[in-house]
């Protein structure tokens, strides 16, 4: 298995993952490493019910754009920490294998296939 393959695969994945959250969200001040959703000006003069909805819809979308990207970037995050721990490919369930192939699929996954929904 070749291991920096999969870390320069993580890395670009862990950058991705950085520069699209910028667009989304802030990072935390008070929690380093953690990001806050940018949100939606709601301050707006005179407007409709329609428009107010649309902007709470914007506002709600962010958000979960924001918190979905924050949990892969995560388990990114987790599986380079894995490389250096020595402890990449290997469930962290059973401490068997990770197959190959499902590293390829995903390299981020920190279990095997039989322990995927632990």
């Amino acid at each position: 298995m070749d291991i920096q393959q999969f870390k320069t695969q993580l890395e670009e994945q862990k950058q991705k993952l950085e520069e699209e959250l910028a667009r989304v969200a802030k990072p935390s001040k008070e929690h380093p490493g953690d990001w806050e959703p940018t949100l939606v000006d709601l301050n707006i003069q005179r407007s409709t019910p329609e428009e107010m909805a649309d902007k709470f819809e914007e506002m709600e979308n962010a958000v979960a754009g924001e918190v979905e990207l924050e949990k892969r970037l995560g388990e990114v995050r987790a599986a380079l920490e894995r490389i250096t721990r020595g402890t990449y490919g290997v469930c962290a369930v059973c401490n068997e294998k990770i197959p190959e192939g499902r590293l390829q699929a995903d390299p981020s996954v920190a279990t095997c296939t039989k322990h995927a929904l632990a």
